[in-house]
């Protein structure tokens, strides 16, 4: 837990402005019956230090990773100092693999191990992170909107495969592909690492072939196989896309060529 200090403000005043914002903020709201939270404000006055505990523990879930919310800013005065104060004093601690939401209510995907530069600005790092799990997120439920969100609309895919066309259709086209022979399809974000305009993916795919690819008919052989993709982020969104996939370890279990 992190600590962050209000001169001025007397312990009770603390506790409302806390409850207050807690209410309001739009990541509160986002979060609310989903994870654990637990709130404190540390109010200095006279060079002593007073803890206020707002509403803590509204639980959920329970785990070990420990995530602190980016701030928000809220209103002028003393509530934009509280701003600073709630954006340092929240944890949330939830189990692996987590999930968030955007605005459209469809959860996120969350890595298993995040890596980040942390000598870039939060503001940075935490768009970058968040237009990365979107497009990852797109992967593993089909939802069009997603990747229409998160990829620019100058997008460049620097590893076309061939046949697949160029831009945000490329990444629609073959995700349709994939679903029709894989419908229970599904990814996960292995590792992601963060540097620079940078972000690095590490996906498992997983699923059965079911469906059908070209002449063959799927038996429902079990899917599993890693892709790794290199992100340049530009204002928010991916701009290009440099990305590898196991294709022999694919092909193999869709029965395309012999193991």
């Amino acid at each position: 837990m992190e600590s962050a200090f209000i001169a001025g403000v007397d312990q009770k005043t603390a506790g409302q402005l806390v409850d207050g914002a807690h209410a309001k903020c739009p990541y509160s709201n986002a979060i609310k019956g989903n994870v654990d939270v637990q709130i404190a404000v540390s109010v200095r006055q006279n060079d002593e230090e007073q803890i206020y505990g707002g509403d803590v523990l509204r639980s959920i879930l329970s785990g070990k990773i420990i995530w602190s919310l980016p701030g928000t800013r809220l209103i002028p005065g003393v509530a934009r100092v509280l701003a600073i104060v709630f954006s340092m004093a929240i944890t949330v601690m939830v189990s692996a693999p987590a999930m968030y939401t955007y605005a459209a209510d469809t959860p996120l995907l969350e890595p298993h191990n995040l890596i980040v530069d942390y000598s870039l600005p939060r503001a940075q790092s935490d768009a970058q992170i968040i237009v990365a799990r979107r497009y990852d997120t797109f992967w593993n439920t089909g939802v069009e909107a997603l990747a229409r969100d998160a990829l620019a609309p100058n997008f460049v895919d620097n590893t076309l495969p061939t046949g697949r066309p160029q831009g945000v259709a490329g990444p629609l086209a073959a995700s349709k592909l994939m679903r029709l022979a894989i419908p229970d399809i599904n990814c996960e974000i292995e590792q992601m690492i963060v540097a620079g305009d940078r972000v690095v993916a590490h996906l498992r795919f997983r699923g059965h072939f079911t469906g059908s690819f070209g002449q063959i008919q799927g038996q429902g052989q079990t899917i599993n196989f890693i892709a790794t993709d290199i992100y340049r982020v530009a204002d928010g969104r991916i701009a290009e896309n440099w990305h590898i996939e196991d294709n022999l370890t694919l092909q193999q279990q869709l029965g395309l060529i012999p193991k």
